[in-house]
């Protein structure tokens, strides 16, 4: 599968290995007053569910679901008994996958400036045993994996692994880099009562707006393809005619299969009733707190940490205890990545033109970057006020 450029992000995914002692096979947990339970004898998988559970619903957040399942790839091979199933089932990460994960991010293109780069390492310490896997001193962890990741994407990336944080089995660290530009209208849109700055414009043609329900409308703003495959950045917004903020409900009762369903243009005519489009979207930055290890646990990865875990054991004394992810997204009119302009401020006319359909990301919204060639969702985030 070959790569194409988009629209910028960093996702960095770093699970470091050492203890943990929990064994359920079910774990209840809460994400802001909302339980989650996981439990590896369903199949509660999927994108949905990680949003669900990993979501910050009072802050701007982000996830990266490709780049979480693809840090696990390289050991779920050797994964037996409890951990294979938690892998398997909550992640959706399986040995018979790995082949996918890897052409994937073998043939991600990106020249330096633009593009899709996907760095993915494993790492074990000697004393593991675990000699399939590329031999590290714990203590130069950071400065190898930064290093690696300043090369590879031409810029200042890296992850910080606590003070006073021991390792002693192994490393997984995994980073993704989106860059892409595009050139839309400099606009401002009204957020709590004040003018934010925002873009949009009226190039997109009404084929690329859903309604999803009354309340809730999804815009897609795709890319050109390029080396083979198209991603689009996806908006889940309320409806501009809507007087309710519904967005986190209608993500609430969404299943996996409706949210890939309604993400799906392939076979998409066009919302009919209207014969334009006219969007304005927030500029907005956003970049995620860097320790999972908790959040993983909360929806029921427990015995892929656990200190006595002899899952590993075909290829050694692995374990794993700390996972870090570092991700970044923003957008603005010159696309992500790209530094505003100077261009004039085109104001948003109060009277609406008769049979466009108007999309108004003013209150909290959604957005998802996603591969419409493999259906693969390189992030998914919510924006909850563009101005933090």
């Amino acid at each position: 599968m070959n790569k194409k450029s988009l629209l910028f992000g960093l996702a960095a995914v770093t699970l470091l290995t050492a203890c943990s002692n929990g064994q359920d096979s079910k774990t209840d947990a809460t994400n802001n007053g909302k339980e989650v339970t996981a439990s590896v004898t369903e199949d509660i998988h999927g994108d949905i569910f990680l949003y669900d559970s990993m979501i910050d619903k009072e802050s701007n957040s982000i996830i990266s679901p490709y780049g979480i399942r693809d840090a696990f790839h390289p050991i779920v091979k050797y994964a037996e008994n409890e951990s294979k199933t938690e892998l398997n089932h909550i992640l959706e990460v399986s040995d018979s996958v790995t082949s996918k994960y890897n052409e994937y991010d073998e043939n991600a293109v990106f020249d330096g400036t633009k593009g899709l780069m996907i760095v993915n390492k494993a790492y074990a310490g000697k004393e593991t045993g675990a000699e399939e896997i590329e031999q590290i001193n714990y203590k130069n962890f950071e400065e190898t994996f930064n290093k690696i990741l300043s090369e590879a994407s031409g810029r200042d990336l890296k992850i910080t692994v606590p003070e006073n944080v021991e390792y002693s089995s192994g490393v997984l660290a995994n980073a993704i880099y989106f860059s892409n530009a595009w050139n839309y209208e400099k606009r401002t849109i009204s957020w709590n009562g004040k003018d934010v700055p925002a873009f949009g414009g009226t190039e997109l043609p009404i084929e690329q707006v859903k309604e999803a329900n009354n309340h809730i409308d999804v815009l897609r703003i795709p890319y050109d393809v390029e080396n083979g495959n198209d991603y689009s950045l996806y908006i889940i917004c309320d409806n501009s005619d809507s007087d309710t903020d519904s967005v986190d409900a209608f993500m609430a009762d969404t299943t996996e299969d409706e949210l890939h369903d309604l993400l799906d243009f392939s076979e998409y005519k066009r919302l009919y009733g209207y014969d334009s489009l006219d969007f304005i979207i927030p500029d907005f930055s956003v970049e995620n707190d860097p320790n999972l290890i908790e959040t993983l646990r909360d929806i029921g990865i427990s015995s892929v940490f656990s200190k006595n875990t002899k899952d590993f054991s075909t290829i050694g004394n692995l374990r794993i205890d700390a996972v870090y992810q570092l991700s970044t997204f923003s957008a603005n009119e010159n696309g992500s990545g790209v530094d505003v302009s100077e261009k004039e401020i085109l104001e948003d006319t109060t009277e609406k033109e008769e049979g466009a359909k108007y999309v108004r990301a003013d209150s909290p919204f959604v957005f998802i970057l996603k591969d419409d060639t493999t259906n693969d969702i390189i992030y998914m985030g919510r924006i909850a006020d563009p101005s933090l």
